[in-house]
């Protein structure tokens, strides 16, 4: 009799969590299919992952057109999620006694100069935590948009100054793509390879991801999500298409703004460390499985080891005007369930968001290919994930 009572105790437990996870997925159904239709996303893709659980939500398509579904495994651009990547890089290395965060940049790329005497101070870890006094971003006028292009970054720099002493400040106003970019150069002078080909061999491989790719032309058409924008060109419309007044997209009735695919599809070769990356829902929840694996359970053939990991994770700088912190090139929030670390992405035409919260398993990645409604994506729409998840 004991026994029986053992067992049926354990079925009912198991029945119990069963229907549990049934009733989660139904709300997270729920959510993401009211975010998608009221903010009027052309397509999204969004995975979730939370101990053994996984969860999966595609829906629209990969163009105004509604030729080809968006489904997991639809390809989208990340934009700045890419930094995740570029970061983990830096980190592998200094791992493997390659280099120190603590590196002056010009130790590793020493053609590197500027106008103001201060880039001399600039070090690897200041780049990380966008606290190096470089501009928001380096545009080339006329790139050739190939390993060419590098040089000329580089040149470009030589004529412009910083805007403080690095590690003296960080903010969102001190977001540097450029920082990134040299990021990434490190990483080919370190590694003896493109940085294009490290990712994929040394990254990306090691987390099971091998659809990701750099170069949109290499995707197969009905697996590519394309930069989708509003036509016009009113205020409203400009607005929205950066971003703003999102709240005007939630509406009843017919939409009053046609849609059409933007002509430029992601960065030029030489921001590829900064915001290039293109991969799916599936292969980001490998991602963060892989990451979550390495923090909660030590996974030993991990791209980092957990303490540097962890390192990766913690704090290494505060802005003063805002409630900003940073690791080594993850954002961190105090959330009511507790630590998350994140990255955002957006370029004209594309948001995303992953996050992670480490101590509870458990990770989100959300894609879109518009960013019209970026801020809800990075912000409403995921907090109500978490709080179905997390508040079980």
């Amino acid at each position: 009799m004991k026994h029986l009572f053992i067992w049926g105790f354990l079925l009912l437990g198991a029945l119990w969590a069963e229907a549990q996870e049934a009733c989660t997925s139904t709300a997270t159904d729920s959510i993401c299919r009211h975010y998608f239709e009221r903010y009027r996303q052309v397509g999204m893709a969004v995975g979730i992952v939370h101990g053994d659980e996984a969860y999966q939500f595609a829906a629209g398509a990969t163009d105004h057109s509604g030729r080809f579904p968006v489904t997991d495994s639809t390809l989208f651009h990340l934009a700045s999620v890419t930094k995740l990547f570029t970061a983990t890089a830096i980190l592998q290395l200094a791992e493997a006694g390659k280099l120190r965060l603590d590196d002056a940049l010009t130790k590793h790329i020493p053609e590197f100069s500027m106008r103001d005497e201060r880039y001399r101070d600039i070090q690897l870890q200041h780049l990380l935590t966008h606290s190096s006094g470089l501009m928001w971003d380096n545009k080339l006028k006329n790139s050739p948009d190939d390993a060419g292009s590098m040089p000329l970054f580089i040149n470009q720099l030589k004529k412009k100054k910083l805007a403080f002493q690095p590690g003296e400040k960080m903010s969102y106003s001190t977001y540097s793509n450029a920082g990134f970019d040299l990021l990434g150069m490190v990483v080919e002078r370190v590694s003896g390879q493109s940085y294009d080909q490290y990712i994929p061999s040394r990254i990306w491989s090691q987390a099971g991801i091998a659809g990701a790719t750099f170069y949109y032309e290499t995707a197969e058409k009905a697996l590519l999500a394309l930069p989708q924008k509003l036509e016009g060109r009113s205020q409203k419309v400009r607005m929205l298409n950066r971003g703003l007044h999102y709240d005007s997209l939630a509406f009843s009735g017919p939409w009053p703004f046609p849609t059409i695919t933007h002509p430029v599809y992601g960065e030029e070769y030489e921001h590829n460390a900064s915001g290039n990356a293109i991969a799916s829902a599936a292969e980001l929840r490998l991602w963060m499985r892989h990451l979550l694996d390495i923090y909660r359970h030590d996974k030993k053939d991990g791209v980092l080891g957990r303490q540097r990991l962890a390192d990766m994770w913690d704090t290494h700088q505060s802005a003063t005007d805002s409630k900003a912190k940073i690791g080594w090139g993850w954002w961190i929030s105090d959330e009511p369930f507790g630590k998350m670390v994140f990255h955002v992405g957006n370029n004209p035409g594309f948001s995303s968001i992953l996050l992670l919260y480490p101590d509870h398993d458990f990770g989100i990645v959300v894609l879109c290919n518009s960013n019209y409604a970026q801020l809800i994506v990075w912000n409403r729409f995921t907090e109500d994930l978490a709080r179905v998840w997390l508040g079980r």
